[in-house]
C-alpha cells in the first residue's frame, strides 16, 4: 500500500549547509570531444581548422576529423581568428587579443583596460591585420585595431562618428572593408562602409539602400554583403538582402526579400555557396544568378578548406565537395553518452562510434580500433562483472560483450523490443526492458545466454521496465509503467509498475496508486538503493483541460525501504518537469539526472537540491563508484564532481537575508546569475530599502553583462517587521528565484519560477516568523490620460516618463536615474535605470528608493522594447513617445495588482 507523507524519512544521518565536503555540489566539464556548449565559430586559418567559442577554449584540425582541444589560458569568450606574419591571432568578445606560432601555446599579446569593449572580427591581407569592435560605454564609439606584426597594435578612432556598430570586416589582398550601422539623434538608422587601402586610414560610404550590414565578404573576384533593406513590412520583419560588388562601392542585389539572413559566403573554386540563417544553402556560378538547395541541417558557422567545405550545426561538422553531398557529420558533439563504468581501475565509457577510457575521469583516451562497436550504435548501459563487460544497445544488435574494453564481440537477444537497463546483482546480469507489449526480465550467468522472464500485470495490455537496482539482499527491483487498454502512448491511464524479485526467485508485480486524476499518466524512470532504502523518480504528466488550458507536469519521488511500501514525496524546487534519465546514490545523496540538463540531489527523496549543469545537454547516466562521480550526457558531455569545499551559492545581502537567482539559458542550460547591488538607504520613519540586480554570468553566455539585467530585485524592511523581497523578470529565459530569511539557505523558505510568458513578477515575505508568497497578474490594460511635464531622453529619439498618483501629494511626475546601457556581442543595445519619487513631494522619495524599474531593448532587428516594472505601492503611469515629438504614444496605469507593462516600437 502507497502511503501518502512529506514527513521527513531520514535514509541517513546527514545535513546540508551552505558550504559541504562533497564531490557531487559542483560540477567540471571535461569532455573528450568539443561541445556545442562551448564553439561557435568554424573557421580555416594558414594550414588548419579552428573551432572556438566560450571558455578560452580553441581547437584546431589539420583535417577536420581529428581535433585537439588547447586553452587561451583564461575564460575569454573568443570570436574569432585568422593567421599571419607566422602567427595564430585570435579576438575575443572582451577586447583581448591572444597569438600563437603553433595552435597550442597561446600568449596575450593585446589586453583591453576599458570595461565594456569587445572585439567580434578579425581579418589579415598581405600586409596588415585589422579587427574591430564595438566601445559602448564611450558613446558607443566603434573600436578599429591595426597591427602588422599581430603582437603591436594601434587603436583607430572615429571621434566624429557616434553611434556606429561595426559588425564585420573582410579583405582581398588590396584593400579592407567594414560592414555595420550608425545611429543618430533625429534620423533613422544607416548601414555604412568603411574603406581603407592600408588599414589605418579609413573612409566612411552611407549605404541608403540598408539599415545594417551584418556581414561582409570577399570571396572568388567579389565582395559580397548581406543585411536588412531600408524598408520595413507590413508585419514588422526587415526586407533581408544580399549585394554583390566588384570594387566595394558601387552594389547590385543579388538575394532580396529573403526571410533569412545570408552568415557567409566562400567562393568553392567552382561556385559561390551562401549560408543563410535558416535550413537554407543558396548556390550561385557568377554570384548573380542564386538558385536553393534542400539542406537536411541548419548551419551554425562555415568555412573552406583543403578542398572541403565544413558546415558546423549543433555541434556537429558536416562536410562536403560541392554543397549538395554531405558526408555523414563528423561525430564531435552529437555523441550520446549514456553508457559507462568504473571497472576498478578506469572508467570506460562508449558512445556511437568509439571507446573512452581514463584513470581519473579527466584525461580520457580513445580506443585504436576504428569503430570498435560497429557502425553508430545507441547504447544504453556498460556493465562490469569483474572478468568481461557486457553493454545493451536499442538498436540491433543489442548485446556487446569485451573481455578487455578493446575487442568487442555483437550479439542478439531475439523477441527484445527495448533493452532499458542492465546490472550485476553479484551472481549474475539482469536486464530489464520491452517486448512490444510486456515488460521483460532478462537474466544470464555469462553475458552470452540468456533467460527471459515476461511480467505482466493482470488486467494491462502494455508494460514496460525502465530502471533496475538491488536491495541490500541482492535482489533485484525494477521500475516502469503500464498502460490501460493498451494507450501505450497517450496521456491518460498510465500507472507505475514495480517489479520485484523475491528469496524464492520469483517475480512480482505490483501497481501503485499515486492519486492521480485518471487524465494524467504516471511513470517511474529510475530506482536506487543506498543502503538502507529505495528511492524511485518519475513524472506526472501535463495534460489539457476541455476549456483548451494545459496542466502542467510535475515530478514524482517515492521511497520505501523493503520495496512494497511506499511513501510519495514532493520535490520542493521550481524546476522545470523534464524526464528523469538515471539515479544513483554516492555514498551521501542520491543524484538524479534528465533531460535538458537537469541536475538534482537529495539525502532522503525530501529535501532537494539543484547544482547547476552549466548544459543543455541531456544527462543519461551517472557513475558514482568510480575516482570521482561522473555523469554522461549527450554532445559528448563528460561532468566531473569537484571534491572539496564548494562556496556558497546565492548572495547575503545583510547578516540574515539570503537570496538567489538561476537563469535557464538556451546555450548553457541552468547558469547561477550573479547579484549586483545597487542601493540602500532608510525612510525617516524607519523602513529599510536595499535594491540591485541579478544578472547573466558573462563568463557562461555571451549575453551577460553586469549593465544587462536579467531580474531587477527591491527589498524593504518594512518599520512594522515585514519584510518584503519583490522579484521582477526584465530578461528572455526562464529564471528560478529564491529566498531564506534567517534559515538554512540549503532549504530555502520560498523559491519561485519566473518567465516572460506568465509570470514576471513575484513577491517573497517574511512576517513573524513565516514565509509567504504573492503573485499579481501579469499587466495592465487600464489606459493613463495624464501628460507629465518632465521626460528623459533615452537613445534613438526615444522618451520615457512616469506620473505617480500618492495619496498625500497628488499626482507628481516621476525623477529618472539613469543605470547603464550595454551591448550584446550581434549589436543589441541594453539600457536600464528606474524612476523615483521626488523627495520635495513625499518623504518616502529618495533615490535610492526606486519606484519604477526600466529596461530598454534596443533590439538588432530595430525593434525598441520598453519594459516597466513597478516596484512601489501607490499607480504609477508610465509614458513612452518614439520618435519624440512632444505627445507620449503609449500610456498606461501600472499598480500593486498590474506590475508589468511593455511599450513596443520599431525603428523609423
Amino acid at each position: 500500500m502507497l502511503h501518502r507523507s512529506i514527513a521527513l524519512l531520514l535514509l541517513l544521518n546527514y545535513s546540508l549547509s551552505g558550504l559541504a565536503q562533497s564531490c557531487t555540489d559542483a560540477w567540471e566539464m571535461i569532455n573528450p570531444k568539443i561541445t556545442l556548449d562551448s564553439v561557435n565559430t568554424l573557421t580555416y586559418a594558414h594550414d588548419r581548422f579552428f573551432a572556438i567559442g566560450s571558455g578560452g577554449v580553441i581547437y584546431n584540425s589539420t583535417d577536420g576529423a581529428v581535433w585537439e582541444k588547447e586553452r587561451v589560458g583564461t575564460s575569454d569568450y573568443l570570436s574569432d581568428l585568422t593567421w599571419g606574419n607566422g602567427l595564430y591571432v585570435s579576438v575575443s568578445i572582451n577586447g583581448n587579443i591572444y597569438t600563437s606560432k603553433d595552435a597550442q601555446t597561446w600568449s596575450l599579446s593585446y589586453q583591453n583596460e576599458n570595461q565594456g569593449s569587445s572585439l567580434k572580427a578579425i581579418i589579415r591581407n598581405s600586409n596588415r591585420f585589422v579587427a574591430i569592435g564595438s566601445e559602448w560605454h564611450n558613446s558607443n564609439q566603434a573600436i578599429v585595431l591595426s597591427s602588422q606584426d599581430g603582437l603591436s597594435w594601434q587603436r583607430i578612432t572615429f571621434p566624429e562618428y557616434e553611434f556606429m556598430y561595426l559588425h564585420s570586416v573582410a579583405s582581398n589582398s588590396e584593400s579592407f572593408i567594414i560592414g555595420g550601422t550608425q545611429y543618430r539623434e533625429k534620423s533613422p538608422p544607416e548601414a555604412i562602409f568603411l574603406h581603407s587601402q592600408d588599414g589605418v586610414q579609413w573612409q566612411r560610404q552611407i549605404f541608403s539602400e540598408a539599415i545594417v550590414i551584418n556581414r561582409i565578404m570577399y570571396a572568388g573576384q567579389y565582395w559580397f554583403s548581406s543585411g536588412s533593406g531600408a524598408s520595413v513590412s507590413d508585419s514588422g520583419s526587415f526586407n533581408n538582402k544580399l549585394w554583390r560588388s566588384s570594387d566595394g562601392k558601387n552594389w547590385t542585389v543579388v538575394i532580396d526579400g529573403d526571410a533569412a539572413r545570408v552568415t557567409n559566403v566562400i567562393w568553392d573554386g567552382t561556385q559561390y555557396v551562401a549560408m543563410q540563417s535558416n535550413q537554407n544553402f543558396t548556390v550561385s556560378e557568377d554570384g548573380a544568378n542564386w538558385h536553393k538547395l534542400d539542406t537536411p541541417f541548419y548551419g551554425n558557422s562555415m568555412t573552406w578548406g583543403k578542398g572541403w567545405l565544413m558546415v558546423l550545426s549543433n555541434g556537429s561538422i558536416y562536410r562536403s565537395q560541392d554543397a549538395q553531398h554531405w558526408d555523414n557529420p563528423l561525430s564531435l558533439t552529437s555523441n550520446v553518452l549514456s553508457a559507462g563504468i568504473w571497472d576498478g581501475n578506469k572508467f570506460v565509457v562508449i558512445d556511437v562510434d568509439t571507446v573512452l577510457h581514463s584513470e581519473e575521469g579527466i584525461h580520457w583516451q580513445q580506443s585504436a580500433q576504428n569503430n570498435p562497436l560497429g557502425n553508430q550504435q545507441l547504447f544504453k548501459k556498460l556493465v562490469w562483472n569483474g572478468s568481461r563487460y557486457v553493454a545493451i544497445s536499442y538498436r540491433s544488435p543489442n548485446l556487446f560483450i569485451s573481455e578487455d574494453a578493446a575487442q568487442w564481440q555483437a550479439h542478439e537477444i531475439t523477441g527484445v523490443e527495448r533493452l532499458n537497463d542492465l546490472i550485476w546483482d553479484g551472481e549474475k546480469f539482469v536486464a530489464v526492458g520491452y517486448d512490444g507489449v510486456n515488460a521483460i526480465v532478462l537474466t544470464s550467468a555469462d553475458g552470452n545466454h540468456w533467460q527471459t522472464v515476461y511480467v505482466q500485470a493482470a488486467g494491462e495490455q502494455k508494460t514496460e521496465l525502465l530502471s533496475l537496482t538491488t536491495t541490500g539482499a541482492g535482489l533485484p527491483i525494477a521500475v516502469g509503467f503500464s498502460h490501460v487498454g493498451g494507450a501505450f502512448i497517450a496521456n491518460k491511464s498510465g500507472r507505475p509498475l514495480v517489479v520485484k524479485q523475491d528469496a524464492q526467485g520469483k517475480w512480482n508485480y505490483q501497481l501503485l496508486d499515486l492519486g492521480a486524476d485518471s487524465e494524467r499518466s504516471q511513470s517511474l524512470n529510475a530506482v536506487a538503493w543506498n543502503g538502507q532504502s529505495l528511492l524511485a523518480v518519475g513524472s506526472q504528466s501535463n495534460y489539457r483541460n476541455a476549456d483548451g488550458t494545459w496542466v502542467e507536469s510535475v515530478l514524482l519521488s517515492i521511497s520505501s525501504s523493503d520495496g512494497k511500501s511506499w511513501e510519495q514525496h514532493e520535490i520542493n524546487l521550481p524546476v522545470r518537469p523534464d524526464l528523469f534519465k538515471d539515479l544513483a546514490w554516492d555514498g551521501k545523496k542520491f543524484i538524479a539526472v534528465g533531460s535538458n540538463g537537469m541536475l538534482l540531489t537529495t539525502p532522503d527523496g525530501i529535501s532537494w537540491q539543484q547544482p547547476l549543469s552549466n548544459t543543455n545537454a541531456s544527462l543519461n547516466q551517472i557513475v558514482a563508484d568510480g575516482a570521482a562521480p561522473l555523469i554522461l550526457g549527450d554532445r559528448g558531455t563528460i561532468l566531473r564532481g569537484q571534491c572539496g569545499e564548494v562556496a556558497q551559492i546565492g548572495q547575503y545581502v545583510d547578516d540574515k537575508l539570503w537570496i538567489r537567482a538561476v537563469i535557464q539559458t538556451m546555450e548553457k542550460g541552468l547558469i547561477e546569475a550573479r547579484w549586483q547591488l545597487d542601493g540602500t538607504d532608510t525612510t525617516t520613519r524607519g523602513d529599510r530599502v536595499i535594491w540591485g540586480h541579478f544578472y547573466a554570468d558573462p563568463e557562461s553566455v555571451d549575453w551577460g553583462h553586469p549593465d544587462n539585467p536579467d531580474l531587477f530585485v527591491k527589498i524593504w524592511y518594512d518599520a512594522s517587521g515585514r519584510l518584503d523581497v519583490n522579484y521582477f523578470h526584465v530578461s528572455v529565459p526562464e529564471i528560478m528565484v529564491y529566498s531564506a530569511y534567517d534559515g538554512d539557505p540549503a532549504q530555502p523558505d520560498s523559491y519561485s519560477r519566473l518567465n516572460m510568458w506568465q509570470q514576471r513578477y513575484v513577491r517573497h515575505y517574511f512576517e513573524q516568523g513565516q514565509s509567504y508568497q504573492e503573485i499579481p497578474p501579469l499587466n495592465s490594460t487600464v489606459t493613463d490620460d495624464g501628460t507629465p511635464q518632465l521626460s528623459s531622453s533615452t537613445l534613438d529619439q526615444l522618451r520615457i516618463s512616469t506620473q505617480i498618483h500618492s495619496e498625500t501629494a497628488g499626482i507628481f511626475d516621476g525623477l529618472w536615474q539613469l543605470g547603464g546601457q550595454a551591448q550584446t556581442s550581434r549589436g543589441d543595445r541594453v539600457l536600464w535605470g528606474h524612476f523615483y519619487a521626488d523627495p520635495q513631494q513625499v518623504n518616502w522619495g529618495n533615490l535610492n528608493n526606486p519606484d519604477m524599474f526600466v529596461k530598454i531593448w534596443f533590439d538588432f532587428s530595430g525593434r525598441i522594447d520598453v519594459n516597466y516594472f513597478h516596484v512601489s505601492v501607490p499607480d504609477i503611469g508610465v509614458f513612452s513617445d518614439y520618435p519624440a515629438d512632444g505627445t507620449f504614444d503609449q500610456k498606461h496605469l501600472t499598480g500593486m495588482s498590474s506590475r508589468y507593462q511593455r511599450h513596443e516600437f520599431w525603428l523609423k
